[in-house]
């Protein structure tokens, strides 16, 4: 049955300057740039301050400049000014083509050129005298190669969704053909397969490459797991043979595809730097890439004229645009000082690590938040994909931020200080007799510092270290 009922009910919704805000809050610095480049283009109000408008004598400060300009200002003679004038772009001027004479010589700089990884198998594969139903098979393997460079699909499938007619037998063929293309040891299934098609090409001593076959061909689970008395019985071979093969293995490479891919890397660009000067921790923020914007006086000027000759949906396009520009420029100063606050409240928190570079403390958003009269989910986006810089690295925000762990005086530290702990015991222990969970936990509490034996193994897996039988060395 249809019916109709009043409900009275508060609901908390954000403005669209504070969505824009936090938006621009949340992104790094090199995102920040291009939305501000975005914004110039969308916004025909906002302008970029040049560099050379910018620089001024020490005699003569910022605010006394633009003082003096306003009361040179003389009141704008009325002419026949319409929009479209301000929205055509004048190409002309010393930094536009058009300024070049044609007797001018320029140097051009040279594009880089990048060629990825499938390119460089396809351009070896035509090398090879393959038909042209073989260059589909190996363009189709090619194509399925993962970031590692591993072949994650089954031949079967390949040949089955690509419709090619050639065996499975002939297939693999093909695949040995690729796996021993430059860099040797793409398109495997699997690890053992990858090094044995590294060691078939590259040039080592027969005598220790034979045994380095034998190892990963017949005791390949056995050396995987560090079983190493069970292989030299099988072999019937010394340890110092076995050590000579073994660094023969580890000098292929378990991940040939790896940084081969034309990727765009990751370019981390500090937002802060943390310096000490007279015993004292100064925090700077770091936006020199960012452009430096402000409103085009010209428009204001317009919309004061009496008589300007703009029309009605001209003037609102104007008051629009004004108000936009204005929105985004206070969000981009919001920006900078909630940022700013943040950071120096996490310096003043984290004091100690920021001077040593040790004994971080335990942290959260919340603590941040209630210290520079913030909402918690405002600092959590504040600090996100945000880095500083200080005299012992380059640190993420987030990197200040961890749970505590009890100590056995009362004291807390930070969970990732615990796992430093555990990381220092690890790389000092016996490499022949490794430290099992046990142990470190033993150690630990002997420290003063109790944890469980899983808490122990699930923050050795947090920082990458193996269990005790697979970090065994002979």
């Amino acid at each position: 049955m249809i019916s109709q009922e009043l409900q009275q009910r508060l609901e908390l919704r954000l403005s669209p300057q504070q969505l824009q805000f936090l938006k621009l809050l949340q992104q790094p610095l090199l995102t920040l740039e291009q939305s501000i480049k975005q914004e110039l283009e969308l916004n025909p109000v906002l302008e970029e301050i040049e560099e050379e408008i910018s620089e001024l004598s020490d005699e003569q400060p910022v605010e006394a400049e633009e003082q003096k300009e306003e009361e040179n200002i003389e009141e704008p003679e009325e002419d026949d000014f319409n929009l479209e004038d301000l929205l055509d772009d004048d190409t002309t001027g010393y930094k536009s083509s058009d300024a070049w004479s044609g007797d001018t010589e320029r140097d051009e700089m040279p594009l880089e050129e990048h060629i990825t990884l499938a390119e460089a198998l396809r351009e070896q594969l035509h090398l090879l005298s393959l038909s042209e139903e073989e260059l589909h098979l190996a363009d189709e393997i090619i194509g399925n190669l993962d970031e590692d460079g591993y072949l994650r699909q089954t031949l079967e499938d390949i040949l089955a969704s690509a419709n090619i007619s050639l065996s499975l037998e002939h297939a693999e063929k093909i695949l040995k053909h690729i796996q021993r293309l430059e860099p040797p040891g793409l398109a495997a299934r699997t690890l053992k397969e990858c090094l044995l098609a590294q060691l078939d090409i590259r040039h080592f001593d027969p005598t220790r490459k034979e045994l380095a076959r034998k190892i990963l061909e017949l005791c390949y689970d056995d050396y995987v797991n560090k079983r190493y008395e069970r292989i030299l019985d099988r072999l019937d071979i010394s340890i110092d043979e076995y050590k000579e093969a073994d660094a023969l293995i580890h000098k292929l490479n378990p991940k040939p595809g790896e940084g081969s891919t034309n990727s765009e890397e990751l370019t981390i660009i500090p937002d802060f730097i943390v310096r000490q000067e007279n015993d004292e921790l100064v925090v700077e923020s770091l936006s020199t890439s960012v452009p430096t914007l402000r409103i085009n006086k010209r428009y204001i000027e317009l919309l004061s004229q009496k008589e300007n000759h703009l029309s009605k949906e001209e003037k609102d396009f104007i008051k629009q645009r004004l108000e936009a520009a204005r929105t985004f420029l206070q969000c981009i100063q919001q920006r900078q000082t909630t940022l700013l606050d943040v950071m120096k409240a996490i310096v003043m928190k984290q004091k100690d690590f920021f001077e040593t570079g040790e004994n971080l403390k335990p942290l959260t958003n919340r603590e941040i938040a209630e210290m520079v009269g913030l909402d918690e989910s405002t600092t959590s986006r504040a600090s996100h994909g945000k880095y500083v810089q200080t005299q012992h690295g380059i640190y993420s925000l987030k990197h200040f931020f961890s749970s505590k762990v009890q100590q056995d005086n009362g004291e807390e530290i930070s969970n990732k200080e615990a796992r430093l702990k555990i990381k220092r015991l690890i790389e000092n222990e016996d490499k022949s007799h490794p430290l099992s969970d046990d142990e470190l936990a033993k150690i630990l509490k002997e420290l003063g510092l109790s944890l469980a034996r899983r808490t122990v193994a699930k923050y050795r897996e947090a920082i990458g270290i193996p269990i005790a039988r697979l970090r065994r060395k002979i």
